[in-house]
């Protein structure tokens, strides 16, 4: 996963997104406090660390194992 570029956008006013390359888009949907889960694949999750009111990391959280995904401006 090192170097893979993910996207997160807002659609439809209030559902948040995420982008990988070469896949469709997913739908996450709120779990917990800065965490989400994939709407397809619930045991995935997605937990954003905010710093001075910005997302600076996201990291997935799975079976597998842990990736983080730092912010590029």
């Amino acid at each position: 996963m090192a170097g893979t570029i993910l996207t997160v956008s807002l659609k439809n006013e209030n559902q948040l997104f995420i982008s990988i390359p070469g896949q469709p888009d997913y739908q996450l949907i709120p779990y917990k406090k800065n965490e989400f889960k994939f709407k397809e694949f619930s045991d995935l999750k997605m937990v954003f660390k905010i710093e001075n009111a910005k997302v600076v990391s996201v990291r997935q959280v799975a079976s597998s194992g842990d990736y983080e995904f730092k912010r590029k401006e």
